[in-house]
């Protein structure tokens, strides 16, 4: 065990039920900067920023209660402030008795910078997709619509808030409802067919008060962490396809 916790590519401390330090393995040392002997026989709370003492509190009353696992931002010798990914436990004697704490961190910096990037990058594309005169929406797995913009709530006559979270085929005539539903079924469930992705299409629509109309649209595909989704960007082609039986008619 004791090979085991040393060699951990996690920082693993042990403390007393005073919650003084007693262990540190070399990853632990390593992570935060210090020797082993600058922080046996500390307060736990001396590798913690002096903000999070009140929840350090909460998470140490929970631990002497059994377990506990969240986030704390540590402190590294040098002063650096990094965001930790911490599961704590007790350790019991044979009569249940408290001996001791045992807690695993991990620094989880990197993560945490990936996730503000995503989230930067989301609120980039949602600005752009709030600001597009082109009408978008988009659908997770199960066909429902995640994301209904501005210009498409004017196209369709319909509240975002009305939208999302219902299949994208209730913009559609009801006979055309069915057949989208399988298509999206299977696209989802097997990849295919893709003939569709990335290509102009022309299918009919409805409004909310029931007006159907030509749109066409194109369609791309993309990752949201896990989850895959299809992102629709949509145009009324109906004044375009008016022109267009006249210049027929003329002819």
């Amino acid at each position: 065990f004791s090979e085991a916790v040393e060699s951990s590519s996690d920082c693993i401390a042990m403390g007393n039920p005073e919650h003084k330090i007693t262990y540190v393995n070399e990853e632990f040392t390593r992570t935060f900067g210090y020797s082993r002997e600058e922080l046996v026989g500390k307060d736990i709370s001396f590798v913690y920023a002096k903000e999070q003492i009140p929840r350090l509190e909460e998470a140490l009353e929970a631990t002497m209660k059994g377990s506990w696992t969240g986030e704390l931002i540590g402190r590294r010798k040098n002063g650096e402030l990094f965001p930790l990914a911490i599961s704590s436990s007790t350790v019991v004697d044979h009569e249940g008795n408290v001996i001791a704490q045992m807690a695993s961190h991990r620094d989880i910096t990197e993560r945490k910078r990936a996730e503000e990037a995503l989230q930067e990058s989301e609120e980039l594309f949602r600005t752009i997709v709030d600001a597009s005169k082109d009408a978008m929406a988009a659908i997770n797995r199960d066909g429902l619509v995640t994301l209904f913009n501005p210009a498409a709530e004017e196209m369709f006559g319909r509240k975002t808030g009305d939208v999302i979270g219902q299949p994208l085929d209730c913009l559609m005539p009801e006979q055309y409802r069915a057949p989208h539903r399988q298509y999206v079924e299977q696209y989802f469930r097997t990849g295919a067919p893709r003939e569709a992705i990335g290509r102009m299409l022309e299918l009919p629509a409805m409004r909310k008060d029931g007006t159907e109309f030509p749109v066409e649209l194109s369609l791309s595909v993309g990752q949201r962490g896990s989850e895959p989704f299809v992102l629709a960007v949509i145009r009324d082609i109906a004044e375009r396809k008016r022109v267009e039986q006249a210049r027929l008619r003329l002819t």
